[in-house]
């Protein structure tokens, strides 16, 4: 595994003075570049300056294969005389003392206790030897060369607590701690060739787990949920390590997490609050250069540690006028703190902690916040003037509010708005506000030009009146509390689908003002029921003359509505009779008495453009007009052959039969083109 790099080693002499750099080869020369006579440390009164030359300050030690260290102790040589090399040397072999090679550590029994070899040039393979290393507690190879898989004996031994073979060539997978009773508090293995998935047995069978450093490696891994059971995690490094999928629910169990570095993987989805609230130790949270979405985490006031977080580079969307007053009030000018937000989908006005947290005293020291979606100041057109006393350079540029000056319906299922601002966004929504309900209704919306949008309709909801409103990234809607003064509501009439929609009416007793807002929605909700529709889907509506109830259900499908016309009345409906009806308020809560259906359940026919309402006729109505339809046809077709044959001279009528008064045809015959003959008087088809 390694061997000298020169046939010419230096000898080394311990009798002399301590310090000197002659005696023995020691790491503070080797870093200083005292043996390195082309470096300006090199020590002029080193022996060998002119065939021994290295340092530890080369820009890839890792790389070097420098091994002279390990013979630096002439454990080769002979006890009697160091200046005779053996060809056995007896150091590595049980007959010297462990404690005469620099970097290793024993303990009163002879039993090496720590190997600590980072940055000496090490090559080859790890043997499956190393299980003979029982007593084994601290292992550093980091920055070697260092190739092949773990041996599995790695992790034998009973006492291993630190482990760190960072920047080596190890491939393979992970393996899990071997020793049933581990010990283990630090596993680096940072910047290496691994592949294969994250071992839920690092988590579950290292409970004493505290850090774990897996960055720069060849996974393709999601976070197993079993890193729960790391209580005692303190420390998660995974960098650039090949993994994917949603930060764990599980992780919200790691309350002694301070430290959680997962930047420049593929991890998707939403980060939960919850999960960011149960790590409460929190001090940095870096998530930069994923594919996270949604609204960024609401950190809560209990993390009180909490003072650097990275979510940049990611799809984070919304606004944030909430989520990090709690993070941001347990900043104070005694620390330093840093938020990246940048480059993400964020929209909204700027929020006003923002401001506090620059000019408050607060130990902000960097902040990130541009390539978003924030709104300019509607007075100014431009970012608010509190941003320029910094500097715009942290916030980039704004975005201008969309405005909405008007809306129609060009066709079913279709909403053209016109206005101002529009952005081609793939979050481009409309917002359309129940006249009635004022229940909000948001839409998808496809980009035609900065002045025009066309929204989709919605297509279960009855005829009715919605304000509109638009947003170009998801919630930064055209409304009153971002537009201020310079908002205007836009509504727009939009019709029910008319093959979907089924109309009744019918006559109850009392007047008016007996029903109520609480009675007419009871009167709703039983018919929304008894239909198997959203309650938004019925409209009930209450005029005089005696009590005229008018009511409207918009069905899913016009197949649906078909069925639900003929189904409403037929036995066990609730509009087979006023009885039945009757039934159906009283089991609502509104005991009325019903004396008259007016208008039995049907689908009714619209006229969008016109905004007209006709009723269809019955199923024996459309079957008369049909029949009466075929009827005509038939005997227009007849009255037309009679007219060709009266222009033609020929008999209208033929008599039937061979008796009195029939008339027999002419024997004459004609020659025709085609050689035969055609009697006369014959009307040839």
């Amino acid at each position: 595994m390694c061997k000298p790099t020169q046939d010419q080693l230096p000898i080394w002499n311990l009798n002399l003075a301590a310090g000197s750099v002659n005696r023995h080869w020691t790491r503070a020369f080797f870093r200083g570049g005292a043996y390195a006579r082309n470096y300006g440390n090199a020590n002029p009164t080193y022996l060998y300056l002119a065939n021994y030359s290295t340092t530890g300050r080369e820009l890839d030690t890792d790389v070097i294969p420098y091994c002279d260290w390990l013979f630096a102790t002439r454990l080769d040589s002979n006890p009697a005389d160091r200046t005779v090399v053996l060809p056995m040397p007896p150091g590595l072999d049980g007959i010297g003392n462990c404690e005469r090679i620099n970097f290793i550590l024993c303990n009163a029994d002879g039993d090496v206790i720590e190997i600590d070899l980072d940055s000496l040039g090490l090559t080859g393979t790890l043997p499956a030897s190393f299980g003979a290393f029982n007593k084994l507690k601290n292992l550093y190879l980091r920055e070697n060369t260092i190739s092949g898989t773990l041996p599995p004996s790695l992790f034998a031994s009973s006492e291993l607590k630190n482990v760190f073979l960072g920047k080596n060539f190890f491939t393979g997978t992970i393996p899990c701690p071997t020793h049933p009773e581990p010990v283990l508090t630090s596993i680096s293995l940072e910047r290496n060739s691994f592949t294969g998935t994250l071992p839920a047995c690092l988590f579950t069978e290292a409970p004493y787990l505290q850090t774990l450093d897996l960055s720069y490696l060849d996974l393709d891994t999601t976070i197993p949920n079993a890193i729960q059971e790391a209580t005692e995690l303190v420390s998660l490094t995974m960098r650039h390590a090949g993994i994917v999928g949603n930060l764990p629910q599980e992780m919200k169990c790691n309350d002694k997490l301070q430290w959680v570095s997962l930047e420049r993987n593929k991890m998707s989805g939403t980060v939960p609050s919850d999960v960011v609230g149960g790590m409460a130790a929190l001090y940095e949270l870096g998530l930069s250069y994923n594919d996270f979405s949604g609204p960024i985490p609401t950190i809560p006031n209990t993390s009180t540690g909490f003072r650097h977080l990275y979510l940049d580079h990611n799809r984070f969307s919304g606004q944030f006028q909430t989520q990090l007053e709690g993070w941001t009030a347990n900043l104070d000018a005694s620390t330093s703190s840093r938020l990246y937000l940048d480059h993400n989908d964020l929209s909204g006005p700027l929020p006003t902690y923002l401001y506090d947290l620059i000019y408050d005293a607060h130990g902000i020291n960097s902040l990130a916040i541009n390539e978003n979606h924030f709104l300019c100041d509607q007075q100014r057109g431009d970012w608010p003037a509190w941003v320029f006393r910094v500097g715009t350079g942290a916030f980039g540029v704004c975005t201008p509010l969309a405005m909405v000056t008007s809306a129609t319906v060009p066709n079913p299922g279709s909403i053209v708005v016109t206005g101002a601002n529009f952005v081609a966004s793939p979050e481009l929504k409309c917002k359309l506000i129940n006249s009635v309900t004022s229940v909000a209704t948001i839409v998808n919306a496809a980009y035609r030009s900065p002045t025009e949008v066309e929204c989709i309709a919605p297509t279960i909801a009855p005829t009715m009146t919605y304000a509109v409103q638009v947003a170009n990234y998801g919630t930064d809607f055209y409304s009153p509390a971002l537009a201020g003064s310079a908002y205007v509501m836009r509504s727009v009439v939009i019709p029910a689908d008319p093959a979907r929609t089924v109309t009744t009416s019918f006559v109850a007793s009392g007047d008016v003002s007996s029903y109520t807002a609480a009675r007419q929605a009871a009167m709703r909700a039983a018919f929304a029921a008894r239909a198997g529709v959203p309650l938004e889907s019925v409209v009930l509506s209450v005029t005089a003359a005696s009590v005229n109830i008018n009511l409207e259900i918009v069905y899913p499908t016009a197949t649906a509505a078909a069925g639900a016309a003929v189904a409403l009345t037929a036995a066990g409906g609730a509009f087979q009779s006023t009885a039945s009806l009757q039934a159906v308020l009283r089991n609502a809560g509104v005991p009325v008495t019903v004396t008259e259906i007016t208008s039995a359940p049907q689908v009714v026919q619209q006229n969008l453009s016109s905004g007209t309402v006709k009723e269809v006729l019955s199923l024996g109505g459309i079957i008369a007009i049909v029949v009466s339809v075929v009827v005509a046809f038939l005997l227009c077709l007849c009255a037309s052959t009679l007219i060709q044959r009266e222009r033609a001279g020929k008999p209208v009528f033929s008599p039937v039969g061979g008796g009195v008064g029939a008339v027999k045809p002419s024997a004459t015959a004609t020659s025709s083109s085609t050689g035969r003959s055609t009697v006369a008087g014959e009307h040839k088809l």
